[in-house]
């Protein structure tokens, strides 16, 4: 889709997408989706504007938002966590240290406050994000589970 080529062109350049194309996207999602059991959406929404915007078009459908889940891990782990998948991913925003630590200050910035938009809906529930692959999902599965 046209939607689909104007994002390839932000991640292809390492940039985050306006919140119009984003949202455009998740909209056709949902829309498409509609009579799904439920849907986890990874990394969405990035801001609040994104999260009002998700709050309407599920609406709009007579659905809603059950939960955020937060996976917190502190920035050192983080970093040697994307720095470790740079090798792998041959991503050039992986395997800068810098452009790591900026994309989290971004983050901070524009992205943690959204979970601050939930939690005053009381969806939002911070997971430990340290441990095996297998004790973060539990953890993870836990939080969900509880809130079917």
């Amino acid at each position: 889709t046209e939607l689909g080529r104007s994002m390839e062109e932000y991640i292809k350049t390492g940039r985050l997408a306006p919140d119009a194309v984003v949202i455009g996207m998740i909209a056709n999602y949902v829309a498409e989706h509609r009579d799904a059991a439920g849907n986890i959406f990874d990394g969405f929404p990035r801001t609040t504007i994104q999260a009002e915007e998700f709050d309407k078009i599920l609406g709009g459908h007579g659905l809603g938002v059950t939960l955020m889940v937060d996976m917190h891990v502190p920035e050192e782990e983080l970093v040697r966590r994307i720095l470790l998948r740079g090798k792998d991913s041959g991503r050039a925003d992986d395997a800068s240290e810098d452009v790591i630590r900026n994309r989290i200050k971004v983050y901070r910035e524009q992205t943690e406050v959204v979970g601050a938009y939930y939690a005053r809906q009381n969806k939002y529930f911070e997971v430990d994000g340290v441990g095996s692959m297998d004790e973060v999902f539990d953890r993870i599965c836990r939080v969900v589970d509880a809130h079917r």
